[in-house]
């Protein structure tokens, strides 16, 4: 995936920003974790602060899933929020160690830059350079253009649920015909018992046998 912002018209004086809207296709390994992604969309700003730029963006994008109750594939809209600060490649102490797996990160740099923020965004204000603050490695860019991948698709892949659920009142499936319940009634008998009480039952059963 690659989401270039042209910065060439950015001034470089405290203050001076840019806005920005740019899309690409999700990433190539975007279904290494079972999600099928569509088209990345990110808007934001650049800001130049004297020495970096600092990019405040938000994300889109649909992800299908797979309920984890009754297994149906569902869509699901993706919005997330990202701070990352960039620099000139040849401006920091050292040469730039571009990240193999072609993210445009650094190697040097091993912290999280993704910004998730509690409720909705404003329109046309991602966030904020007091929000975005940040203790952590600019990232570096040469030229002209700035690559928001690496940032982005971390950001979208933290809004993700850890249980995907295609709708809080899915009833799941007969945990013992593998019917879906809401559609069909199986008729399984489904008990449910205290683990802890487990050899006492056994033992009653045993004798109700007689054995």
């Amino acid at each position: 995936m690659t989401l270039e912002v042209d910065v060439s018209g950015l001034e470089r004086e405290v203050g001076g920003e840019i806005g920005f809207k740019v899309a690409g296709p999700a990433p190539e390994e975007a279904g290494s974790g079972g999600q099928r992604w569509g088209p990345v969309k990110v808007e934001g700003r650049a800001i130049w602060t004297g020495s970096t730029v600092l990019v405040l963006g938000r994300a889109s994008a649909t992800a299908e899933l797979t309920c984890s109750r009754c297994l149906d594939d569902y869509t699901l809209p993706v919005l997330a929020e990202f701070s990352q600060e960039y620099r000139l490649a040849d401006s920091g102490s050292g040469p730039a160690q571009p990240d193999p797996q072609g993210t445009g990160r650094d190697r040097r740099d091993t912290g999280r830059t993704a910004t998730r923020r509690s409720g909705g965004p404003t329109p046309g204000d991602p966030a904020s350079p007091e929000d975005a603050a940040t203790d952590e490695e600019p990232l570096p860019f040469s030229g002209d253009t700035i690559d928001l991948a690496g940032p982005v698709w971390e950001s979208l892949l933290l809004e993700l649920p850890m249980k995907p659920v295609c709708d809080e009142r899915c009833p799941g499936l007969c945990p013992v015909c593998g019917a879906k319940h809401g559609e069909t009634t199986c008729g399984c008998r489904v008990e449910t018992a205290d683990p802890r009480l487990m050899s006492l039952k056994t033992l009653l059963e045993t004798k109700e046998r007689g054995d």
